[in-house]
């Protein structure tokens, strides 16, 4: 059912808007009207409605980011060199992207149906890009004394990236029938950040991969996982409907957790490079 009219300061509740912004049955107020406009779309940022916080928790996330990134690098001087700055500016750029994305969607979620599905997608994309940055910054390290292994798994990630992305964007691929395909590339791409760990514990031991920050690694997946489950699980307003439809609820939970844990990998990063760049040579590090 379409919303009663189009103004975008009058909120509505779950049974008054329509199927496509229904996503969360246990949030029971604050839905925004659909606009049909993208200036109208943009005016809900200057009112309180359901999905508020979640364009904050990341809009404020990435300048949040960026200072940090200033902190560990320049202000504590951890490395001057080119290279790691490159990698820490992939990383940051990463991460900022997949986090803009994901607070356009958010603000422009409420102009229609087609223009919904449109920004699903556009940050499908941002949880790819901010996927393959994060893998490529820790492999870098991780495999810092040997080249070949260390562009193996960059290639593996980077070219499950290119796929996962060719798949989001092509029209065809969308509809109920490649599902399958969608979820078995997007899988892959996520099982595939386990790889580099995997290998470095069985090719180096534990001492080397924690010198080389795997344990930051593990805290940021963890981090990843309890505000999966928060999301997937709905909670909190799971067990009470209505209490934290403004604030509190589980999706501003993943974005939270999401956040800590690109600042964890961004603290391991800082980490690893100091470590790196502390070596006399290679074959020593060992």
């Amino acid at each position: 059912m379409e919303s009663k009219d189009n103004t975008t300061d009058r909120l509505w509740n779950w049974d008054q808007v329509p199927a496509w912004q229904q996503d969360n049955r246990y949030i029971i107020t604050g839905y925004r009207g659909a606009t049909y406009s993208y200036r109208k779309a943009l005016t809900s940022l200057g009112y309180l409605h359901n999905q508020t916080g979640n364009i904050f928790t990341h809009l404020l996330a990435i300048p949040a980011l960026v200072i940090l990134a200033v902190l560990v690098y320049h202000v504590r001087h951890i490395s001057t060199d080119p290279v790691d700055r490159l990698i820490i500016a992939i990383f940051v750029v990463g991460v900022s992207t997949c986090f803009l994305l994901s607070t356009c969607f958010h603000t422009f979620s409420c102009h229609s149906a087609p223009v919904e599905q449109l920004w699903v997608r556009v940050d499908f994309l941002g949880i790819i890009i901010i996927t393959a940055a994060t893998f490529v910054a820790g492999e870098y390290y991780f495999f810092f004394c040997e080249h070949i292994r260390m562009g193996i798994h960059m290639a593996v990630t980077i070219s499950l990236s290119v796929l996962a992305i060719t798949v989001l964007l092509t029209p065809r691929l969308q509809g109920p029938k490649h599902r399958t395909l969608r979820l078995v590339c997007f899988c892959l791409m996520g099982v595939s950040g386990f790889v580099p760990m995997i290998d470095s514990l069985a090719h180096y031991g534990w001492d080397h991969s924690k010198r080389y920050s795997i344990v930051y690694y593990l805290i940021e997946m963890l981090l990843e996982v309890v505000g999966a489950v928060l999301y997937g699980c709905r909670l909190p307003e799971r067990f009470a409907p209505g209490r934290f439809d403004m604030w509190g609820h589980s999706h501003q939970f993943f974005h939270i957790f999401t956040a800590a844990a690109a600042c964890v990998h961004l603290t391991g990063l800082a980490n690893a490079a100091r470590k790196t760049r502390a070596l006399e040579r290679c074959a020593s590090g060992y």
